[in-house]
């Protein structure tokens, strides 16, 4: 919907490899940190963070993280990883 606002969004990312350990998550609702207020749920290569919050149209949320890639294996490769977004009015969106 046009100009429509995001009620109460959930954003989950997951590294697509074995191994990864991601840590010190935080996330930003355009200049203001919002990592206290959010639910984080961190498990090896994946989180999920209920933001508790909604976002309305030319707002961003900017989310960092470290990730540990225990296999020496990957060293100077590129990880693909998946995030998802949905809200309790909007479809689910992958990117």
């Amino acid at each position: 919907k046009k100009n429509a606002t995001a009620e109460n969004v959930v954003i989950a990312d997951a590294m697509q490899v074995a191994g990864t350990k991601i840590s010190n998550v935080k996330i930003m609702k355009g200049e203001k940190d919002i990592t206290e207020k959010a639910e984080i749920s961190v498990k090896d290569g994946s989180y999920s963070i209920n933001t508790n919050e909604n976002l309305a149209k030319d707002e961003t949320f900017t989310i960092t993280y470290d990730a540990l890639f225990e296999s020496d294996s990957l060293d100077g490769k590129k990880v693909k990883n998946i995030a998802d977004a949905k809200a309790d009015n909007a479809d689910e969106i992958m990117k």
